[in-house]
């Protein structure tokens, strides 16, 4: 990739899976399943797209890079640093393995998959706490490692038989995923960003504010909790801040629709 410097351009990266059909073995004969798989792979893949947006951005931050700053002494124009590159910068590596479950039942009207997963990004791509003596707050960095655990599962029902010229089938589909910081590359195993915290052992890009408490009901003013839970009108932005147990990597997700056809024509 153009993203990174000549030592960490390549990456390799692979992965194996098989799977069993074992609704063609002979202990399955009247078992009642019109299909039965089992499979199971294991492997890795690259991210070059460290920083999540377009496929052309982030083509420069292992470059320091300068430019003009604006007006300075006299209004000549001043320069400066305005990028600190990161020299090192590499691709994040995804280790993953997954095991999962393809079934169709019930005379071929009830079909679904089931998937249990576990997944670790390597080299995660996040900011690194500096000291201000160096011009900035923090670097990005190949610093961090996560965790993703959780299970998925998608069904299907057909209510009508499939020699009937009117079709209609329920879909629905659930998932449960625990996110993990497994480590950070900083002094205390923490970095604080403006509204959000990663910390060692704790969800990614968790909730780190200052607590709403509601209103007091005496004057009409906000009320807001200290770091210790007591009450307040008056935080303090940098000591009362918490970490909130929430994030906005969803927990549990999951949804449900319907598709009906007729002679052609579908809804």
């Amino acid at each position: 990739t153009y993203r990174f410097d000549d030592e960490y351009k390549w990456g390799t990266f692979w992965a194996v899976s098989g799977r069993w059909n074992i609704d063609q073995e002979s202990f399955m004969e009247n078992a009642g399943f019109n299909m039965l798989k089992l499979r199971a792979s294991y492997g890795s893949t690259g991210n070059q797209n460290i920083d999540g947006q377009s496929i052309f951005s982030s083509a420069s931050n292992y470059k320091t890079l300068y430019g003009q700053l604006g007006s300075g002494y006299m209004n000549n124009p001043s320069y400066g640093v305005i990028q600190y590159g990161n020299p090192k910068i590499q691709w994040e590596t995804v280790v993953q393995a997954n095991v999962g479950i393809d079934f169709v039942t019930l005379n071929r009207r009830l079909s679904g998959t089931v998937d249990y997963y576990e997944k670790v990004t390597k080299d995660m791509y996040i900011p690194f706490t500096l000291s201000a003596a160096a011009g900035t707050s923090s670097i990005n960095a190949n610093v961090g490692e996560m965790s993703n655990k959780g299970v998925e599962a998608m069904l299907r029902y057909e209510l009508f038989p499939s020699t009937s010229d009117f079709q209609l089938s329920v879909t629905a589909n659930g998932s449960y995923n625990k996110n993990r910081i497994e480590n950070i590359a900083s002094e205390d195993g923490r970095v604080d960003l403006t509204y959000q915290a990663n910390q060692e052992g704790r969800t990614y890009n968790e909730f780190f504010l200052v607590r709403y408490a509601g209103v007091n009901a005496a004057n009409g003013n906000a009320l807001y909790y200290t770091a210790d839970g007591q009450l307040t009108e008056d935080p303090n932005e940098d000591t009362d801040r918490v970490l909130t147990g929430k994030s906005p990597l969803p927990v549990y997700q999951g949804g449900f629709g319907f598709d009906a056809s007729y002679k052609g024509f579908f809804l």
